[in-house]
């Protein structure tokens, strides 16, 4: 009698619940070597409520590694309950596992928002691409919706790596989307994978926007989104249709990648490798197709591949996006805010594309500590849990808690609990934005601040309880401190100069170094700065 193959799943457990999507699984398929896919379902997708949240087929197959059994595979979840199917192999012998996953699609006001620009004289609207890929509008909405649900769930995963639960952003939800305000040019609002697009249609020519200078593109492009609706709770991922590189002369205009504050802005040079779908991903991050680097961009960091294309301009948004939620690049090592956003395919793919090339590479799209920990407490991102029961987390209308706030639960972190601690923000994050900023944890009394003592101490206040600190050593970020451990939430902290200094790495006289705390209502603080020699 032959042994019936057997699946693990490492990084989803069954009864797990998740504020996204769109879900990835780490698995790995025992006992049946001859299996080169795995077929994930999602069960039960014929029903009417599942049809109108399914965004592709309810049922793709994804590769297996041939050596070890390992395999990737994402599925889109609809609000509620999941069934997650994973076969191989044919009867008798067919390897079936399943789980069970709760989506909830939690109300929150803090929003990431997509658009799409579109110069006045451009009445197509599509991106630069080879004559066998799609690149009218529909096709860019369809791109950059679905990079976003992949970073959605990049970020996740990349969070539950470090033991805090998988906290990731928002997108902006289709019943939340209003067209901006555009002068000279409007905007409309395309939906794809759940996602609405704001196309935004400058009144400015394709020629005169080719002639700005990436920090003038960025400058322009923030100006003309500053009048958007809601713009206090969102940030904006924007990408320019007019992109293009002059095969004659070599130069490439319309580009740039910078991400700050509420805008993270990128050329549309290297969209053309995107996935424009599900079932596009496993062929996009393993594509050997020469980049033609002579007309069009080659932003694969010197790898020259579509799959190393698409991996670095999608993990380029990644990391651009951590600027605008506060991170910084860090001092030493690696990981998505230093160029660890390259290997963005390896959180997607079994396989390297260039075998015995990138095998050697010691980066992996990872997050540093401090930026996991910074992250944990930051406004815009969000996460579901494992308890209480799924179907009492998120009600449609979360009632009043004692204090007029509005309370929403937070289970305890997976996969490595940490002790339980308040956290303040959970009893305001049902309010709008805009009454948020009047909460009372939100005034002026209880926000974060770094002073300098006489006595050459630094001292930190947080009222509403500290939740992590940054050291940042001539901009880059060189240590940290977070507040998991600890009993009860860390109002005041005296730091020694001299320490902070050795936290630094004891830098020479002249070195800026400058701190910068987050507290648990997501309040962050980062005005203190000292060069290294100053005198009080």
């Amino acid at each position: 009698m032959l042994d019936r193959p057997t699946f693990t799943i490492s990084n989803v457990r069954s009864g797990d619940v998740v504020s996204y999507p769109l879900v990835l699984f780490d698995g790995q398929l025992h006992g049946a070597s001859a299996a080169t896919s795995v077929t994930v379902s999602r069960i039960g997708a014929d029903h009417p409520r599942l049809r109108a949240h399914t965004y592709t087929a309810p049922s793709q197959a994804w590769p297996v590694a041939l050596d070890t059994g390992v395999f990737k595979a994402l599925a889109f979840l609809v609000p509620g309950e999941n069934v997650i199917e994973f076969r191989a192999g044919a009867e008798p012998v067919a390897a079936i596992h399943r789980l069970v996953v709760h989506y909830l699609n939690a109300p929150w006001d803090y929003c990431v928002r997509a658009v799409y620009v579109v110069p006045a004289d451009d009445p197509v609207g599509g991106f630069q691409a080879p004559p066998h890929e799609r690149c009218d509008i529909d096709s860019a909405v369809h791109r950059l919706a679905l990079a976003m649900r992949l970073l959605q769930s990049a970020l996740a995963e990349l969070m539950h790596r470090h033991g805090l639960g998988r906290y990731t952003f928002c997108l902006e939800e289709p019943a939340q989307a209003r067209a901006c305000p555009s002068e000279g040019g409007y905007e409309e609002v395309l939906v794809a994978y759940g996602v609405p697009v704001h196309v935004h249609r400058f009144k400015h020519s394709r020629a005169a926007l080719q002639a700005l200078s990436g920090d003038e593109l960025y400058g322009r492009v923030g100006q003309a989104l500053s009048g958007a609706p809601d713009r206090e709770s969102r940030i904006d991922v924007a990408l320019m249709s007019f992109t293009r590189k002059d095969a004659h002369t070599g130069m490439l205009y319309g580009h740039t990648a910078l991400g700050g504050g509420r805008l993270a802005l990128f050329g549309s040079g290297s969209m053309f490798s995107w996935p424009e779908n599900l079932e596009q991903v496993p062929r996009r991050f393993t594509d050997r197709t020469a980049v033609d680097g002579r007309r069009f961009l080659d932003d694969s960091a010197g790898r020259g591949e579509y799959w190393a294309l698409a991996s670095t301009s999608m993990g380029a948004v990644l990391h651009e996006l951590g600027h605008c939620l506060s991170l910084p690049h860090p001092h030493n090592g690696g990981g998505i805010m230093a160029r660890g956003f390259d290997y963005l395919y390896r959180l997607f793919g079994v396989a390297e594309p260039q075998p015995g090339a990138e095998m050697q590479a010691p980066d992996e799209p990872r997050l540093d500590r401090s930026a996991a920990t910074r992250l944990r407490f930051h406004s815009y991102l969000i996460r579901a849990g494992s308890e209480p029961h799924p179907a009492t987390l998120y009600p449609p209308h979360p009632p009043p808690a004692p204090d007029g706030a509005v309370s929403v639960p937070v289970p305890s972190p997976s996969p490595t609990p940490t002790p339980p601690r308040p956290r303040l923000y959970v009893a305001t994050n049902g309010l709008p934005a805009r009454a948020r900023a009047h909460h009372e944890a939100h005034s002026a009394p209880r926000r974060p601040s770094i002073t300098w003592q006489s006595e050459g101490v630094v001292r930190v206040s947080a009222p509403n309880g500290l939740g992590h600190i940054g050291y940042y050593l001539n901009g880059d970020v060189a240590a940290h401190e977070e507040f998991f451990q600890a009993s009860a939430p860390v109002h005041l902290l005296d730091i020694p100069w001299r320490e902070v200094c050795r936290q630094c790495g004891n830098p020479p006289a002249g070195a800026k170094i400058r701190i910068s705390c987050v507290d648990h209502a997501g309040q962050i603080e980062e005005a203190f700065e000292r060069q290294v020699g100053d005198r009080p």
